[in-house]
């Protein structure tokens, strides 16, 4: 028998979520006052219906920019819809095409630098000239190019938008935040 809270748990990470709910299934057929099989299940059946949902939404998005390539609110969503199931390089692609028609978006700016600061040193790489109009007001694009130039061993360049981080506003304390973040997995 599979079942065990714990030992489900883990299959789930491991993506195994049909056994999972297989399990699920055949200790509730046993006990159905198993409660936590069944908040399980619950849980089980959210992720599958919120997955769904983003993907009637890409399909949506894509169909809306195919008629109305230039309608930046559609861009921007498609960029979080994109990420939410987990396509990251589509994600930044969306958000990459939004600051190519205007450099100064400042959602998908800040969207493409939170991608930047978390992800790993050639996706900064990627990303970072997309982002260097807008790093001229926004903390943290500023943020993620000083990690792409600490990647690329450009010290002086990296030192000197770190400097400029170094005001005492809200986003400037963000932003310093999510590169020493970034800093520590590199």
């Amino acid at each position: 028998n599979l079942y065990e809270p714990r030992v489900c748990a883990i299959i789930r990470r491991m993506g195994r979520d049909a056994e999972a709910r297989a399990a699920y299934e055949k200790e509730l057929a046993n006990n159905p006052y198993e409660i936590p099989a069944v908040l399980a299940l619950v849980e089980l059946d959210n992720q599958t219906a919120t997955r769904d949902a983003y993907l009637h939404a890409e399909r949506l998005l894509v169909d809306l920019l195919r008629d109305v390539p230039d309608n930046v609110p559609a861009r921007i969503n498609l960029g979080v819809v994109r990420y939410a199931l987990g396509k990251v390089d589509e994600a930044i692609d969306a958000y990459t095409e939004v600051l190519s028609r205007d450099p100064r978006e400042a959602t998908a700016a800040v969207n493409l630098a939170r991608l930047a600061l978390a992800g790993d040193a050639p996706q900064a790489r990627r990303i970072a000239p997309a982002l260097s109009v807008a790093a001229d007001t926004l903390p943290l694009a500023t943020a993620a190019l000083a990690y792409a130039a600490l990647a690329d061993a450009r010290y002086e360049e990296a030192g000197s938008r770190i400097q400029s981080l170094s005001c005492s506003n809200q986003d400037a304390a963000q932003a310093r935040r999510l590169l020493l973040a970034a800093l520590e997995r590199y």
